[in-house]
């Protein structure tokens, strides 16, 4: 069975203000977070672990609201396994979903999304739903899957990391898979 989700102890703050801080009001929202906005400590914590950050991005949900379908742009040729870190703020009792597409041989175009980042969306009579979970704070989550949130009653706010291994020249490299995350943080798994 494929892993989507792993939850994780990691007693650092991600961002040097409040999430909450960053976007308010009835609508969903997406918004790209400055690199220098994440929090030192927890620079320092992935450094150790030799992963650095791409992107940044916050999603903001209000009260009994879904976000689409879909998949996050696969990089670098990667397939089925990507994975972003992800820290949650209210949203009691929202839901990841996970799907695997009905038709896999139908194939789909990326779109761009408001900050441009890339993402497949998938309507729903296009999917299966394979997996459910509540998500942790923070918690590891696969995104090359097609995926989506569901929430009930409170607002839902949640930043996404996007991390990368870093290359032998310290630069960023390859996307972290949901295997690689699992063995870079087995020491903070719940």
């Amino acid at each position: 069975m494929q892993q989507y989700i792993q939850n994780l102890i990691v007693n650092i703050e991600p961002l040097i203000k409040p999430i909450t801080g960053y976007c308010s009001g009835a609508t969903k929202q997406h918004i790209r977070i400055p690199l220098e906005d994440v929090n030192p400590m927890l620079l320092a914590f992935l450094n150790t672990h030799n992963v650095g950050i791409r992107l940044v991005e916050l999603f903001y949900i209000p009260p009994k609201a879904q976000c689409g379908i879909h998949v996050d742009y696969v990089p670098d040729g990667q397939s089925g396994d990507y994975v972003k870190l992800n820290w949650q703020t209210g949203g009691k009792d929202s839901v990841m979903r996970w799907y695997e597409q009905k038709d896999k041989l139908i194939t789909k175009e990326y779109s761009l999304s408001k900050i441009g980042s890339k993402y497949m969306e998938y309507a729903v009579d296009e999917v299966n739903c394979i997996y459910t979970a509540a998500v942790g704070y923070p918690s590891i989550v696969q995104v090359c899957v097609p995926h989506n949130i569901v929430n009930f009653d409170e607002p839902r706010y949640v930043l996404s990391i996007v991390p990368r291994h870093f290359t032998s020249d310290g630069e960023l490299g390859r996307a972290v898979s949901m295997v690689d995350a699992i063995e870079i943080f087995r020491n903070f798994t719940v």
